[in-house]
């Protein structure tokens, strides 16, 4: 479901992939977990990086390119969407597990429906 998250930080980096990307860190605002989450940067695959900037009330220009640094992003609540899914993996011992992965799979901004939510 949805959860508040606190955008703590944010870095310039390169997928495996060799797409640019930035690498956030969300913090959960009541559990204080901890989410890296990757948007990635390039053009015609930035949707979670717009979505996210629309979330913290960035605005595209006329032109539909966004104008922003890092520190407007920094330290902004944003809404999280956090979906569970099954997951296998294998442990630093080599053994298959299986377990269940939470992941953000979208961002909104914050409504008011949400802030008196939590005053209740």
């Amino acid at each position: 479901g949805w959860r508040k998250f606190l955008i703590k930080s944010g870095i310039e980096t390169t997928a495996k992939s060799g797409n640019e990307m930035i690498e956030f860190v969300f913090v959960d605002d009541k559990t204080q977990y901890e989410e890296k989450v990757y948007a990635v940067s390039v053009p015609k695959k930035r949707w979670f990086l717009k979505r996210i900037l629309e979330a913290c009330n960035i605005a595209a220009a006329q032109d539909g390119v966004y104008e922003w640094e890092l520190s407007q992003v920094i330290g902004q609540y944003i809404m999280g969407l956090v979906e569970h899914s099954p997951n296998k993996y294998i442990d630093r011992s080599g053994m298959e597990r299986e377990g269940v992965q939470s992941k953000i799979t979208d961002v909104r901004e914050i409504t008011q429906e949400d802030e008196k939510a939590w005053e209740e």
